[in-house]
């Protein structure tokens, strides 16, 4: 496997080309891992052509996206000239955080009942299909009564797709390491992180019961939400699992990938918030407003009640204490943001948080320069490069901000 390159001083334009060869590496061998092992040892019976049918969802499920976790991974895990885990080991390793996002994204978009992700059928409405097709296959004597039914039983399967991904990725983990050394604290590190994912996703579920007459208390819980279920496999455990495959010892790798992590993962997800109501920034397959139409009481939503003139804030808390809102109070409401101020002020927390970031990733790297102080130059310009490697990685998190 082919990652970053070390010399002391990259351009722009080699680092774009390094993360270009990064992420092919990345989309070929997730498949592979997927269908390695996922589709193992299944017996010649009807059910298993159900089970490839799930197989094959999880790998439609599983194309696109930035693979921005994977790659924090690499770049956390070339931080030391010579790795403790070989590259192959670390690929696989970076893989499995994005495997484990697509069962997540399963789930997500169950619990939200949303139609398309990516611009494709979400992965639970392509399950309904697929289990129609099946059915038909079969035909059943109460092929109706099933058919009926096809669209509770793929969010069924789509259930147990998201924890036969959770699984699989655990797998690839403990697979990438077996043997080694570094096995229990990779492994142990992967769980944590998905329990935190879980704390997090119940957490977000508690957010719509939030007071609406309390943008304080929205704030702080939206907030913890960003750390438990986006930040924890985001942009932490990616740094974690790196640092830990570099060599750095478990209380360092947790320490550092804590410190950086949080504002970015923060950061992200604010910038991911933000995109949602931006409607010349929108990406392909998702509806504008999303999170308001289902609405999700956002740090956006906190600002805008907290600035906004007594009119407009009564027309935001209408909004939100409506069973649902069409197109029209979806434009209405992303008008109130903008002129309320609370776009611009979470542009301002996002500028906020990196800065943070920047300068944690700098306390990282000028700890890392102390503890090697007997390092010759070559050595000192090898670790600068990886460096900065690593803090233009993090940047990618948040491309429409000016640094």
């Amino acid at each position: 496997m082919t990652t970053y390159d070390s010399p002391a001083s990259a351009s722009a334009a080699t680092f774009a080309e390094n993360v270009d060869l990064a992420r092919q590496n990345i989309e070929r061998r997730i498949p592979e891992l997927i269908e390695s092992s996922s589709s193992a040892h299944l017996e010649k019976v009807p059910s298993s052509q159900l089970m490839q049918g799930v197989i094959s969802q999880a790998l439609v499920s599983s194309r696109g996206g930035k693979r921005l976790r994977a790659l924090l991974t690499i770049a956390a895990g070339n931080v030391a000239s010579h790795p403790t885990l070989d590259q192959d080991a670390m690929l696989d390793i970076a893989c499995a955080i994005e495997i484990f996002q697509t069962g997540a994204l399963v789930h997500d978009d169950i619990i939200d009942d949303s139609d398309l992700r990516r611009g494709i059928p979400a992965a639970h409405r392509g399950l309904a299909t697929i289990f129609s097709k099946f059915s038909r296959k079969l035909a059943s004597d109460a092929l109706e009564a099933v058919l009926t039914t096809a669209q509770a039983t793929g969010n069924g399967l789509g259930i147990m797709l998201g924890d036969l991904l959770a699984t699989e990725s655990l797998l690839v983990i403990s697979n990438a390491a077996a043997g080694h050394r570094l096995h229990e604290p990779l492994v142990s590190t992967f769980l944590r992180m998905q329990k935190e994912v879980e704390i997090g996703q119940i957490m977000d579920l508690a957010d719509t019961v939030v007071r609406l007459d309390d943008p304080h208390a929205m704030i702080d819980n939206c907030l913890a939400v960003f750390r438990w279920k986006t930040a924890s496999y985001t942009t932490i455990a990616p740094l974690e699992l790196g640092f830990l495959a570099a060599g750095i010892d478990a209380t360092n790798a947790r320490r550092w990938a804590e410190r950086i992590g949080t504002p970015l993962g923060t950061a992200f997800q604010l910038a991911d918030d933000l995109i949602d109501v931006d409607a010349d920034n929108r990406p392909s397959g998702k509806p504008l407003g999303g999170d308001i139409r289902e609405g999700k009481h956002t740090v956006l939503l906190a600002d805008a009640l907290l600035s906004a003139d007594r009119k407009d804030a009564a027309t935001l808390r209408a909004a939100y204490s409506a069973p649902e809102r069409d197109a029209s109070t979806v434009r209405q409401v992303i008008d109130i943001l903008g002129r309320s101020g609370a776009i611009d002020a979470s542009r301002r927390r996002i500028t906020t948080l990196w800065n943070e970031t920047s300068a944690q990733l700098d306390a990282w790297h000028e700890e890392q320069l102390l503890a090697s102080s007997d390092a010759g130059e070559d050595e000192r310009l090898r670790a600068d490069a990886a460096a900065a490697r690593l803090k233009a990685t993090c940047a990618l998190f948040l491309p429409s901000l000016r640094r």
